[in-house]
């Protein structure tokens, strides 16, 4: 399940990375998952704990992931995507940047 700081966090790096199109780093490990975007225009950085997720470094659109927050109870990240769920009839896949 994705945890409800995730949705600010998301929130906080679509302040930079929306107006310029940047992505936004995603690190995971040891279940500690770490945000970052970057523009000329600043630095935005946060940290969440997971239950449990295999560790992982991609780029992701924040917008994109938090829009398909919006409609799903689970999340991973994966190395080319973000697959979303809500049990039992829903199943996203959203391609990561990079």
């Amino acid at each position: 399940p994705w945890p409800a700081e995730l949705d600010n966090a998301l929130s906080r790096a679509r302040v930079l990375a929306d107006p310029e199109s940047k992505r936004t780093d995603i690190t995971i490990v040891k279940n500690l998952l770490k945000l970052r975007t970057e523009t000329p225009m600043g630095e935005v950085k946060d940290s969440i704990l997971l239950e449990d997720h295999p560790d992982i470094t991609t780029m992701i659109n924040a917008g994109h992931v938090q829009k398909a927050l919006k409609t799903c109870d689970k999340i991973a990240f994966l190395e080319s995507c973000t697959v979303l769920e809500k049990t039992p009839s829903l199943l996203m896949i959203v391609s990561n940047m990079g």
